[in-house]
């Protein structure tokens, strides 16, 4: 039988934007299996950083609308990925969900 997905909850989150908005995001790390969501969840603190880091990288027009959803999945997989290879940590990220992604003005 295949490894079911499980999931990393990094929780809401308010990033300030560039242009001096927020984002407010609840997000959530798709990873392979069980094993995989329990090496990532301790690391659940630098994760927030990260989507914290690439929120002050991006501005209000970037995150807009579903193409700016989209970005900033990919963006945050990146950053996440990028790290765990730094780190020689196996496990990656294969899917960043949004459950509440809403701009602030």
């Amino acid at each position: 039988a295949r490894p079911r997905p499980a999931w990393v909850d990094l929780g809401r989150m308010t990033p300030q934007l560039s242009d001096g908005s927020f984002v407010r995001v609840e997000v959530s790390l798709q990873v392979s299996d069980k094993d995989a969501q329990a090496v990532l969840a301790p690391l659940t603190p630098a994760f927030k950083s990260m989507v914290t880091q690439l929120g002050a990288e991006l501005s209000a027009e970037d995150v807009i609308g579903p193409d700016g959803m989209r970005e900033m999945s990919r963006e945050i997989r990146r950053s996440v990925n990028d790290h765990l290879a730094r780190q020689h940590i196996d496990a990656r990220v294969q899917r960043v969900a949004f459950s509440d992604y809403v701009l602030v003005p």
